[in-house]
């Protein structure tokens, strides 16, 4: 009989302990998740903290957290487990009453783009695993991963582009600042003449200043695999590269205080037009491009006002012969006075016939494996 008696009151508390567990262990626990910082570069590491709390007097022995983040986030320390692309990061934890536990993950940012911790699964079980429970939980953090320069062999501009401007025949007034000789006097403010020379010259002489415009470079980037393949989208290789590229171009443009615009057939089109003043602005609009092409690059072109523009650099896959005559447009239209068009693109012997005007400069593709 005592034996009976044992037995009874163990499962007994068996039960009431589930009980209790079903109705306030999973009301008990609390979890916050965060990171140190919400915008790097490609290869950084972040931190990644996740704060679990058990709020009841009573232990929990089992707490699992089960996150589902991009494969391009490598949790250092941890066995890979990607599938599909998605990367699944578990954690247990055991809780005594009333206490809390922090845990830190080293994250490495292996590719740019824009990653969020909104899948997070969060069980809970008692003593025994009689009872579980279950949650979803979505806190709503978003990490952006900014592209690294892709620093090109050669940079074929004119040589007056890094300093940001471009004498012009005729325009509103002349830039003080753009002094290219001397001249004679012809009824001008004292504060132009140049004493030096007039000293020489025997009569008054003064600076010759040069008519200017500040440069503006349009950046074009296609997403389109081919003119005649529909909308399907480059490899990723090649778009990864250019956007690289384009990196590396608006660093150049930032110091030179250089006027820039990107635009794009990408899905998620991002028009950007500032002053390279706010160039990591620029930088998450390229983060954020996803790689899905929305339309065709050579109708893009042609709605293109290239007025505004002063330069054009096109990365693209392909060139065909509707972009090879969007290219002659922009010739005719401004672009054949000492300015650039130039072709990031590994151009084959289709592509080079195709061209008409604008420079051809290989572009060579990242190896992007996971």
């Amino acid at each position: 009989m005592v034996i009976f008696a044992v037995l009874f009151i163990f499962i007994a508390v068996i039960f009431i302990q589930s009980k209790i567990y079903e109705s306030f262990a999973a009301k008990g626990v609390e979890y916050a998740i965060s990171v140190n910082i919400n915008e790097v570069f490609e290869g950084d590491t972040v931190e990644v903290v996740e704060e679990v709390s058990n709020t009841m007097p009573f232990p929990i022995p089992w707490i699992k957290t089960e996150l589902t983040v991009s494969g391009w986030l490598e949790f250092i320390g941890t066995q890979p487990d990607v599938k599909s692309g998605l990367r699944f990061v578990p954690s247990v934890f055991m809780l005594w009453g009333r206490r809390k536990c922090i845990r830190v993950w080293n994250v490495k940012c292996l590719k740019r783009g824009v990653y969020r911790f909104d899948d997070i699964r969060l069980y809970t079980s008692d003593l025994f695993g009689l009872c579980s429970t279950s949650s979803l939980i979505q806190p709503d953090i978003e990490l952006v991963v900014l592209p690294c320069p892709y620093e090109l062999k050669t940079l074929p501009l004119n040589d007056d582009l890094l300093w940001g401007t471009n004498p012009v025949r005729r325009f509103i007034s002349d830039d003080p600042f753009a002094v290219s000789g001397v001249r004679e006097y012809n009824d001008e403010p004292m504060s132009r003449i140049h004493w030096a020379s007039t000293a020489k010259a025997g009569s008054l002489m003064v600076y010759n200043t040069e008519y200017t415009t500040h440069n503006h470079i349009l950046y074009l980037i296609n997403f389109q695999h081919g003119e005649f393949g529909g909308l399907s989208p480059a490899p990723d290789s090649y778009i990864e590269t250019a956007i690289k590229a384009v990196a590396w171009h608006l660093n150049k443009a930032k110091a030179s205080g250089i006027k820039t615009t990107i635009i794009t057939n990408s899905t998620q089109e991002p028009e950007f037009s500032g002053l390279t003043t706010r160039y990591s602005s620029e930088l998450e609009c390229l983060a954020r491009l996803k790689n899905e092409c929305g339309s065709s690059f050579s109708l893009l072109m042609e709605t293109i006002d290239i007025a505004p523009y002063t330069d054009i650099f096109i990365f693209t896959y392909f060139i065909s012969k509707n972009i090879a005559k969007a290219a002659d447009r922009f010739y005719r239209n401004g672009m054949s006075d000492g300015k650039n068009t130039v072709f990031y693109c590994n151009a084959n012997i289709d592509d080079k016939n195709n061209i008409g005007y604008g420079k051809i400069v290989p572009l060579g593709r990242t190896c992007l494996k996971i």
